[in-house]
């Protein structure tokens, strides 16, 4: 069954270019903060959520956010 969307008309498809261990990691740091990686860079573009916060790669490792 496909996911609902819950895009905005306005939206668009992106395409970015990242090796795919920073793509893990991305996943990740959205994980640990409750999100996933589409609603991650949609909070850190709407200015949501400072690059500043995002969990340090320690801490996600260590079980921690």
């Amino acid at each position: 069954m496909p996911r609902p969307k819950k895009l905005a008309e306005d939206s668009i498809r992106a395409t970015v270019r990242i090796s795919e261990k920073d793509w893990e990691t991305f996943k990740s740091q959205a994980e640990a903060m409750g999100l996933n990686r589409s609603d991650l860079i949609r909070q850190i573009a709407q200015g949501k959520i400072p690059l500043g916060q995002l969990p340090s790669q320690e801490k996600l490792l260590m079980g921690k956010s």
